[in-house]
């Protein structure tokens, strides 16, 4: 029940009222504290462990997120105090999204399957949202039919492969390595979008994007595939010279 009231409505409605009130660059900047904050979460509840593998992949995909971002970045203000209200909310949003996914890997823990854990959670969630749904923003369904092809279509897009498909997939890799490591997957949104822009809006790819899109790779990859040989390589231990006693060796 947890999972689908806070991952689900309460963390959604934080984002919506946060994103209202601070800047896009502000969120966006915010965004970045997920995988740290589960991360957090994952070491108090599942008693996963931070190693330096992982402490360096984090340092490596901040830094590709920024070097990626750095259009948008430029308009970030945390200065001006009118935006403050916001971004905390923002933040807040952030910590429920970061509970939500560690849940999400005890559920996954107790042998619960992908489709179930959407399933409940997203009940869960959309039972809580009815109330506020009257209250703020009355369904009506002549409107929801008329509002256009492209709205639909969006909407259709956000239930079946934002919400639906790709919540599937994560709940999937949940079953095959710790929560840390498969958050660390967000920091290759930026990225997406901005490959995204590149094929579909004709922007131009820049240095400092392929730089940063190369870091965040690298860090994925570290804290996946190729975390047990480098922690091996870490725990390597020098080899001593032998003694020698009398001149005997």
């Amino acid at each position: 029940m947890l999972p689908g009231l806070i991952g689900i409505f309460i963390m959604q409605y934080a984002y919506t009222v946060g994103s209202r009130l601070t800047l896009a660059a502000n969120a966006g900047i915010i965004t970045l504290t997920i995988p740290v904050i589960v991360a957090m979460f994952a070491s108090w509840m599942l008693k996963e462990k931070m190693n330096i593998v992982r402490i360096l992949s984090f340092i490596l995909a901040i830094a590709g997120v920024l070097l990626t971002s750095i259009p948008d970045m430029s308009g970030a203000d945390f200065a001006h105090g009118g935006f403050l209200t916001g971004n905390l909310i923002f933040l807040f949003a952030c910590f429920c999204c970061g509970y939500y996914n560690t849940c999400c890997k005890l559920l996954v823990n107790k042998k619960f399957t992908e489709l179930e854990i959407l399933v409940y959670s997203s009940l869960i969630g959309s039972i809580a949202s009815l109330p506020l749904l009257i209250w703020v923003e009355p369904f009506r369904f002549s409107e929801f039919i008329n509002s256009g092809k492209l709205a639909l279509m969006g909407m259709l897009e956000l239930s079946v492969i934002v919400y639906g498909v790709s919540s599937l997939l994560f709940f999937y890799v949940l079953k095959r390595m710790d929560v840390t490591q498969a958050i660390l997957g967000n920091y290759l949104l930026p990225f997406f979008i901005a490959l995204m822009g590149v094929l579909l809006l004709s922007e131009k790819i820049t240095i400092p994007m392929a730089i940063g899109g190369a870091l965040i790779l690298v860090s994925t990859l570290m804290a996946t595939v190729y975390e047990p040989f480098l922690l091996s390589l870490f725990k390597q231990k020098p080899v001593r010279e032998p003694e020698y006693n009398n001149g005997i060796k």
